[in-house]
């Protein structure tokens, strides 16, 4: 075998060997001082493969600094009205009050609730009130028969009195609760037995307000 053709068989064996092993080019010197070349051959990527599990979450880092405090927010919408609280407790009373000073001298007889025969008319606010009435009988002459009525809406109270030569100077007094669901007027109606000469003095009426009423009659 001649000097070449042994040259050529380990050429072809080295590239041999680097075919099958897949080195990279590289160059080498044969024993004899020759240089050889040897080239690499490239295979093909294979596919990809599947992603792997991913691994634990580590440890949580530390907290940041605090950063600066934001600016004030806008003022929100006003809330619903609350319920109504409880009622509170009644207040003052109130005192509605009115006086004749003149001596009146009463009119001939007739019915009491006539507008003709009234002598006193209180005006009130709506509200419950206890109405009283006080006045005296004066009778220069005798036998002369002098009757009241306090009046406040459909409540009302009489009285009457009986003045002899004897007895000329006669109190009177009438009382009643009343509920006035709107502003009212409280009435004193007199008058007098034909004949007598009844006058009447010192005419009062009184409305007091009141919490409340509770009222009974007896049987």
């Amino acid at each position: 075998m001649s000097r070449r053709s042994a040259v050529v068989m380990s050429v072809s064996a080295l590239l041999a060997s680097s075919l099958v092993a897949g080195s990279a080019l590289a160059a080498s010197t044969h024993p004899k001082g020759e240089k050889v070349v040897l080239k690499k051959t490239v295979k093909p990527a294979g596919k990809r493969g599947p992603a792997g599990t991913a691994g634990p979450a580590g440890k949580a880092g530390a907290n940041g600094v605090a950063g600066a405090q934001g600016a004030a927010g806008a003022t929100g919408a006003t809330g619903p009205a609350g319920a109504i609280g409880p009622i509170g407790p009644i207040g003052p009373s109130n005192l509605y009050f009115r006086t004749r000073a003149d001596i009146l001298a009463l009119a001939a007889s007739g019915t009491l609730s006539d507008a003709a025969f009234t002598i006193v008319t209180l005006n009130v606010p709506a509200g419950k009130y206890l109405i009283s009435a006080k006045l005296t009988a004066w009778d220069q002459l005798g036998g002369t028969e002098t009757d009241c009525r306090l009046i406040a809406g459909a409540d009302d109270d009489t009285s009457s009195a009986w003045a002899d030569a004897t007895l000329s100077l006669i109190p009177m007094s009438m009382m009643v609760a009343h509920d006035f669901t709107a502003a009212g007027q409280v009435k004193l109606n007199c008058n007098r037995s034909a004949g007598g000469g009844s006058l009447l003095r010192q005419i009062k009426v009184s409305a007091l307000k009141v919490g409340d009423i509770t009222a009974t009659v007896e049987p």
